[in-house]
């Protein structure tokens, strides 16, 4: 039990720490956008988004937080898989997310909401606005962020997935 617990914290810790790179990230993608702000000020973007980031950590949790419960009644090795697999999903999808919002940024000066839908209907018009080489060096990007929060997460990870107590 005391393993499955310190597994499941670990794993919650992981989420927050990728989340305060994300943040970083998006800041120093946007530095242009900080004249005339204090460092002080850029800081507090930490300490008030981190409300936001237990939020998404909380949500990111709960299911595998139900699967390490099940993992006393059915095989554990499944339930690593699984885990595995739903943290590969989710580090992709929120790196994705997290590029395309800093990208976007810069071009609208407000943060990714649903506004994108909105050009689904119309995505050759969409485009338009794009270029090729941005859209292959924002994929790049979100694809090293994501390759390395997976590996730090499977070097990390890898001591704690035994669930023998």
């Amino acid at each position: 039990m005391a393993k499955r617990i310190a597994f499941f914290l670990y794993y919650g810790l992981f989420w927050l720490l990728f989340f305060l790179v994300l943040r970083l990230y998006f800041i120093l993608n946007n530095l242009s956008f900080t004249d005339g702000i204090s460092l002080t000020q850029i800081l507090q973007t930490f300490t008030h988004g981190i409300i936001m980031d237990l939020s998404s950590t909380g949500y990111l949790l709960l299911i595998p937080g139900l699967a390490i419960l099940v993992s006393f009644f059915i095989n554990k090795r499944w339930i690593l898989v699984f885990i595995n697999v739903y943290t590969l999903i989710f580090l992709l999808i929120i790196s994705f997310l997290t590029v395309s919002d800093a990208v976007l940024y810069k071009f609208w000066g407000f943060r990714l909401d649903s506004t994108p839908l909105l050009y689904l209907k119309t995505p050759k018009e969409a485009m338009a606005s794009v270029s090729l080489g941005l859209i292959i060096g924002q994929i790049t990007i979100a694809l090293l962020i994501f390759s390395f929060a997976f590996f730090m997460y499977r070097k990390y990870f890898k001591r704690l997935e035994k669930f023998d107590d």
